[in-house]
């Protein structure tokens, strides 16, 4: 058992008699992943059998300190780092964000914990409880080069958003703590590019003449399966500005498959519309991309005739 002078625990840790190597005078162990940095310790060890009565016997405390040379030290160059980092994909969100920092402490380090929360949802990515190892080929590894650089892509489903991200390394000589002391920040922004494709615009036809007083919009939204607002332009020929439009929430306009939480078969109907020729297109809002934006698809024209009373 062994604690900081402070009571922190380091270890804390039960082994059998017989896994030890002991002789008539004394027995020593080599605890595994203990990494200690320099500092003052005490360190106690407990018996226990059944020759004891049940009871754990702890010895006195046995103080003693760590001076192993110097320590790892804050000399990283942190990437991204207070920075816009963006990507354009049609997915709803990031899986290849990459962090980076150089791996330039004197006495190298053997393992890194890394640290990474949205601070725009309150979100942690990564608690920073899992060891990665710096050395090249282990199946965990870092792949740190010796002087050079670490990198860690760890394949998570990043939205957009305002990130923070620290970084722990520990080695034989001693621990970094979280550097740098107040964090990295960036911000994430993930464009999606995709739009609805003009296929997917249903009704009205393209050079549709229509001959009812109602009007409706249909289309399907599979090339943004992730947007939940959509927006209804409706132009003047040759117009570059729509002459109106509208946003409309998903769930209100489209069907919804919950087992692949995807919307689908979207229509809306005005009950009655003006005679005349218009072009109509629809814009996506996506809440996982940055600022929402994902783009507006082609128009299609259609001519709503005038009706004729006899």
């Amino acid at each position: 058992y062994i604690a900081e002078t402070d009571g922190t625990v380091v270890y804390d840790v039960w082994h059998r008699a017989i896994d030890l190597d002991c002789d008539i005078n004394y027995c020593s162990v080599t605890p595994q992943d203990l990494y200690l940095s320099n500092g003052q310790y005490n360190m106690w060890v407990g018996i226990y059998g059944a020759n004891f009565g049940g009871v754990t016997i702890w010895s006195e405390a046995a103080p003693f300190s760590v001076d192993a040379g110097t320590q790892i030290g804050d000399t990283y160059n942190y990437q991204p780092a207070t920075v816009d980092v963006e990507f354009n994909t049609a997915a709803e969100a990031v899986s290849n964000l990459t962090l980076t920092w150089n791996e330039t402490m004197p006495d190298g380090a053997t393992r890194y914990y890394v640290y990474l929360k949205n601070t725009t949802t309150n979100t942690i990515w990564l608690d920073g409880k899992t060891p990665y190892t710096a050395a090249e080929g282990d199946g965990d590894a870092l792949g740190c080069t010796s002087g050079g650089s670490c990198s860690f892509t760890p394949q998570l489903e990043l939205p957009s958003g305002d990130y923070l991200w620290w970084v722990f390394a520990q080695g034989p000589y001693g621990n970094s703590g979280w550097l740098p002391a107040g964090g990295v920040t960036f911000t994430l922004k993930v464009y999606h590019t995709n739009s609805i494709l003009s296929g997917d615009l249903k009704l009205p036809v393209n050079n549709g003449v229509l001959g009812n007083d109602s009007v409706t919009f249909a289309f399907e939204p599979i090339e943004v399966p992730y947007a939940t607002w959509f927006r209804l332009h409706l132009y003047y020929p040759g117009e570059a500005e729509s002459y109106w439009s509208n946003w409309y929430p998903a769930g209100d306009i489209c069907e919804y498959d919950a087992e692949v939480d995807e919307y689908f078969d979207c229509q809306i109907t005005f009950g009655t519309f003006s005679p005349g020729a218009r072009e109509w297109a629809i814009e996506s809002w996506n809440p996982m991309a940055f600022e929402g934006q994902t783009g507006t698809s082609p128009r299609k024209s259609f001519t709503r005739l005038e009706r004729l009373i006899d």
